[in-house]
């Protein structure tokens, strides 16, 4: 979450101003930006030597969308007690 939140403040980031920002060792930041690519959450480019990082917004727009949906069906749940 926190890499989340540092890439929605920032818009992009290279994985070691990432791993600056937060007091995790770079090893870590690596493997949570990883498993964040994989799963389509954040988009990585390489420029140069490094990974420029932002969020994948069309991810962010899907899910957004599922939980209003979600949200909107709770509000209009009948109590169940």
């Amino acid at each position: 979450i926190a890499i989340i939140e540092l890439l929605a403040e920032k818009q992009v980031c290279i994985s070691g101003d990432i791993s600056n920002e937060l007091p995790l060792s770079r090893t870590t930041v690596s493997q949570h930006l990883q498993e964040l690519k994989e799963l389509g959450i954040i988009k990585g480019e390489v420029s140069g030597q490094n990974v420029c990082y932002c969020l994948n917004v069309e991810t962010f727009d899907r899910l957004k969308s599922s939980f209003t949906t979600l949200f909107q069906k709770i509000t209009n749940a009948t109590n169940c007690c």
